[in-house]
């Protein structure tokens, strides 16, 4: 048995405390192992012979690809199906909605990175970005299209369409919103240090993309649906990544 939970309000205990934890280990089992099989598929176009531009363009697309393929395999392992996805046309609030959660993190993640700096922070790098590190900067220019394609519809289909939403069977939206963004922010500490080696700047950026995932995990429970945090996502990706290909060839970094 599910409760559907309002902000504010409790459902019935103590039944519903351990159907709390039990849940959440369940949604934070189905995080890892998606993104475990993700990376794993991802890892195959490395050992295909390819060039490394086309070896690195398939295992984005492969990661993007894994995680839907997870996602849409919990659904049917456990009996929900593709209509459990909050897929709709969006309305012109939604629009408005998808417009200020780009700008919205785009805001943060400058601010951030700001603060970080001013206090003496380090930051750390995503392994995405380090081919362009060692000279292909066109994989940046790649970035663009796949972020849009792939790795904003893989990550959002799993950790807002799947996780959130699984969580709001028992927590709140607010809570959902915030616990959903845990396992978001942590699956990305691996690209982060495998970038920078460094604990204290994966710690900084791990907090970083925890605020970012928050504003992903509000306009989906603000519009429920799953187009408007997956445009964010993809959006915010693909002007960092455009962004930073344009600061590398211009010799700004």
């Amino acid at each position: 048995m599910s409760y559907q939970v309002a902000d504010g309000e409790r459902p019935p205990a103590p039944a519903a405390r351990t159907g709390r934890v039990k849940l959440l280990v369940v949604v934070s089992l189905v995080a890892l192992v998606g993104f475990v099989f993700a990376n794993l598929v991802s890892a195959v176009p490395f050992f295909a012979g390819l060039d490394e531009v086309t070896a690195f363009v398939a295992s984005i697309a492969l990661y993007g690809t894994g995680l839907v393929v997870a996602s849409v395999a919990y659904l049917a392992l456990t009996g929900r199906g593709l209509s459990y996805l909050d897929f709709r046309s969006p309305t012109r609030a939604a629009l408005v909605v998808t417009l200020g959660g780009f700008v919205g993190a785009t805001v943060f993640r400058f601010v951030a990175i700001a603060a970080a700096l001013v206090l003496g922070l380090p930051i750390a790098g995503n392994s995405a970005t380090l081919p362009a590190q060692e000279g292909l900067t066109v994989t940046l220019l790649w970035l663009v299209p796949l972020s849009l394609l792939f790795i904003g519809p893989g990550e959002e289909l799993l950790f807002r369409g799947v996780v959130q939403k699984r969580l709001y069977d028992r927590f709140s939206k607010r809570a959902a919103v915030v616990l959903a963004s845990v396992p978001f922010a942590l699956v990305h500490v691996p690209t982060q240090y495998l970038a920078t080696p460094d604990w204290g700047a994966v710690t900084v950026t791990t907090v970083i993309v925890f605020g970012i995932s928050l504003i992903l995990g509000w306009v989906y429970a603000r519009t429920d649906n799953l187009l408007v945090p997956i445009l964010v996502h993809g959006l915010y990706d693909a002007f960092a990544v455009g962004l930073a290909y344009l600061v590398i060839s211009n010799g700004l970094a």
